[in-house]
């Protein structure tokens, strides 16, 4: 959607290890963002940028992926992956209900998220790009 023709056009000017950066470091503040705030409406404007933010992760996910192993690699690193990520997506929620009936509240997993986004920038700022086998760099 707009969102994905928005991290394209950015992806075609800017590293995607700085899109990466960027888009993590963003969700990570909108989340802060929502648990400072004490309006519904604001609340629901954030969630709509958290979407525009994460949905740029993803998409850099897979430039980073074809840029730092090659597209020969690409399928077979992705489909270890993407899996892994969502299994991720799908104990997030009941995480999160669990904390919240252990604590009586969001707080400590909304920090969790915070944290794992900043965590993910800062692991993108320390990545470089690998060497490639010279069997991948004369195709």
């Amino acid at each position: 959607g707009l969102s994905m023709g928005l991290w394209g056009f950015l992806a075609e000017r800017v590293s995607e290890r700085t899109l990466g950066m960027v888009s993590a470091s963003v969700g990570g503040l909108i989340i802060l963002g929502v648990m400072l705030n004490g309006n519904e409406w604001v609340a629901l404007g954030l969630a709509t940028l958290y979407g525009f933010a994460v949905r740029g992760e993803g998409a850099v996910f897979n430039l980073i992926i074809a840029r730092y192993y090659g597209r020969g690699s690409f399928g077979a690193i992705s489909g270890t992956l993407v899996p892994i990520g969502y299994v991720g997506l799908g104990i997030g929620p009941p995480m999160g209900s669990l904390m919240h009936d252990a604590t009586g509240t969001y707080f400590t997993f909304m920090v969790t998220l915070v944290v794992c986004h900043f965590l993910g920038s800062v692991a993108l700022f320390f990545a470089r790009t690998p060497r490639l086998p010279a069997r991948l760099t004369h195709a």
